[in-house]
C-alpha cells in the first residue's frame, strides 16, 4: 500500500454547510400553512485515506416541505421531497471498494393527528 502520510482524512470535506428557511402564514379558519426549504452542501472529500482521485466526491442536497395544520383540531398534512437533485454519493466505505450509497430522490405525504 502507498504511504498515507500527509494525506487528507477520509470523509473530511474541505467545506460543509446547511441553510434552512421556513415560512408560516395563517390561512383563515384556524389553519396554518407552511413552506420550508433546506439545502446542504458537502465539499470535496475522499472515501479513504489513500486519496485516490476516483473516490473523491462532493454533493448538494435539496429538500422541501409544504404543509397545512389545524392546531385546534390537532391534525396536519404535508407534502415533502428529499434529495430533490437526486444526488448519488457514498455514505460509508468498507472493505476493498464496497460502499453504501445515499437514498435516491424521495417524495411523500405525512399525515398526523394529535389526541
Amino acid at each position: 500500500r502507498p504511504s498515507v502520510e500527509s494525506n487528507e482524512l477520509a470523509f473530511a470535506p474541505d467545506i460543509a454547510y446547511t441553510a434552512f428557511g421556513r415560512y408560516e402564514a395563517s390561512m383563515g379558519d384556524g389553519l396554518l400553512g407552511s413552506l420550508q426549504v433546506n439545502v446542504s452542501h458537502t465539499g470535496d472529500h475522499y472515501l479513504t485515506v489513500f486519496n485516490d482521485d476516483f473516490e473523491k466526491q462532493s454533493y448538494t442536497l435539496v429538500g422541501m416541505n409544504a404543509g397545512i395544520r389545524s392546531e385546534a383540531l390537532g391534525w396536519s398534512v404535508s407534502l415533502y421531497g428529499q434529495n430533490l437533485s437526486n444526488e448519488i454519493y457514498a455514505t460509508n466505505y468498507f472493505g476493498d471498494g464496497g460502499v453504501f450509497i445515499s437514498q435516491p430522490r424521495q417524495y411523500g405525504v405525512r399525515l398526523s393527528y394529535d389526541f
